[in-house]
């Protein structure tokens, strides 16, 4: 009798561990948990890639450049507006500003300015617009920080 009972609680404790081995339970991490880093990217309907950096050449000119890929099949337009802010306080201050418009689904936007002033910090902030027919959206991008030296 007893070994009846004891073949019976085997034959449960493997069914009951090949069920686990078969449902694959892994333990969820909370949500708040999550680092903000492994977040997912904001989904944009037309817009697939934006970047925006800032360079100081070798003339000490800031080199300014936006470059947007919309989704080939959807995006019709991209009006992008640059603007080259320099660093004031804890705010940032424009120093001049620059706006195009590309027919396509992709746009590779540069421009320079000069003079740079000596001991200020740079940036470039872009005002982006990916158009479908009439309807679009709006997208805001910062380049890195630049110091200029002089």
């Amino acid at each position: 009798m007893q070994r009846r009972i004891l073949r019976s609680l085997r034959v449960v404790v493997a069914m009951v561990l090949a069920l686990f081995m078969l449902v694959n339970i892994t333990p969820v991490e909370p949500r708040a948990a999550i680092k903000e880093e492994e977040e997912a990217s904001p989904y944009f309907s037309y817009t697939s890639n934006v970047s925006t950096s800032l360079g100081i050449t070798s003339d000490d000119s800031a080199l300014c450049q936006t470059s947007v890929y919309g989704y080939m099949d959807t995006a019709t337009k991209i009006t992008v507006t640059q603007t080259l802010q320099k660093k004031s306080g804890s705010s940032w201050v424009k120093v001049w500003s620059w706006t195009n418009t590309n027919y396509n689904w992709y746009y590779e936007y540069i421009n320079y300015y000069f003079p740079l002033v000596a001991g200020t910090t740079y940036r470039v902030k872009s005002e982006i617009k990916v158009y479908s027919g009439t309807s679009y959206e709006t997208i805001y991008s910062y380049s890195n920080e630049c110091y200029y030296g002089g």
